[in-house]
């Protein structure tokens, strides 16, 4: 049986949120790609990230099981950037997970690049949702609050509450994130689904 590095079950018997969402990347990442997963993270309070390392797609399902966690993120990239978000769900036989969506990547906007180098680390985080939206567009942004666990609301935030602006120019999405005091606060990321939503 997988034994869980003791640096992975350190950073689990620290959190104690209920069905996160585990975030890690495709295998020897470039620093960019490894920028993004800690800004994306940051601003997902129910997510945990951990550095692959040399986990298996095998031992990141025992994992998802053995903590209860609802998904499996990966951030794969093309050519030292970030270039995919893969999405899988768990087995229960330990096998590899299964995966139920992937994006691509067409851009990224890192803190750094927005003028921003404070730290950030949120409370709460939601979807604005947009009147503008018509129901196929509607559909794509739902997917994207689903996967990672983020609720609509259009109301007021309070300190360390931000939402995600999503633009919707289909099959291509535009994310922004914004603070409580409508300041943008990255990462920005531009995604295409692979696939059809249903």
């Amino acid at each position: 049986m997988f034994d869980i590095p003791s640096r992975i079950r350190d950073i689990f018997n620290r959190k104690s949120i209920i069905r996160p969402i585990l975030i890690t990347s495709s295998r020897d990442p470039s620093q960019r790609t490894r920028t993004f997963i800690n800004e994306l993270s940051s601003v997902l309070p129910d997510s945990i990230k951990i550095t692959r390392g040399k986990l298996s797609l095998e031992d990141l399902n025992y994992i998802i099981l053995k903590y209860n966690m609802e998904k499996l993120i990966i951030i794969g990239e093309f050519k030292g950037n970030p270039g995919r978000i893969e999405i899988y769900n768990p087995i229960k036989n330990y096998d590899k997970p299964e995966k139920s969506y992937e994006f691509i990547i067409n851009s990224v906007a890192l803190r750094k690049e927005l003028g921003i180098n404070d730290k950030i680390r949120l409370k709460n985080i939601f979807v604005k949702q947009l009147s503008g939206y018509n129901e196929k567009e509607l559909k794509y942004v739902k997917l994207f609050a689903e996967i990672f666990k983020i609720p609509f609301s259009n109301d007021n935030l309070k300190n360390n509450e931000a939402y995600f602006l999503i633009k919707s120019d289909l099959p291509v999405l535009d994310v922004l994130v914004f603070n409580n005091e409508g300041k943008n606060i990255g990462p920005n990321f531009r995604l295409k689904i692979k696939g059809d939503v249903i």
